[in-house]
C-alpha cells in the first residue's frame, strides 16, 4: 500500500509545489485518475481508492506526511517516521538499492 501511496503522490506532485499547501479537489481527482492509468499501463491493480488518495493529499498539506528527496533514485517520496512502510523511499525499498541506506531517515 505504501508504494501505491507514493505512486499517487508522484502523480499529485507533478501538478506543482502548490499542492503541498492548498487543496483543489479537481487536481486531486485528476491525480488519482493519473495514478489509476499508470497502474493499468503497468499491469498492476490500483490499491488505493479515491478516499485514500484524498487523505494522502490532506496529510501532505497537514504535515502528517512529509516529502523527502531520495539521493539514490532522485525522486521525492512520502515519509512518516512512525510507519515503517513509509520510513524510506518506496522505489528503493522494492529494489536492492534500499540496502545503501541513503533513503532512510537520519
Amino acid at each position: 500500500m505504501a508504494l501505491h501511496a507514493n505512486m499517487f503522490f508522484l502523480c499529485y506532485a507533478r501538478r506543482g509545489s502548490h499542492v503541498l499547501k492548498t487543496a483543489d479537489p479537481a487536481e486531486i481527482m485528476e491525480s488519482y485518475e493519473g495514478y489509476i492509468e499508470a497502474m493499468n499501463r503497468s499491469g498492476f491493480d490500483a490499491a488505493l481508492d479515491f478516499q485514500t488518495a484524498w487523505y494522502i493529499a490532506r496529510d501532505i498539506r497537514s504535515h502528517i506526511l512529509e516529502v523527502k528527496f531520495c539521493r539514490s533514485c532522485r525522486v521525492n517520496y512520502l515519509f512518516e517516521p512512525s510507519m515503517s512502510s513509509l520510513s524510506q523511499c518506496q522505489l528503493c525499498r522494492i529494489s536492492s538499492v534500499s540496502e545503501c541506506g541513503l533513503c532512510t531517515a537520519n
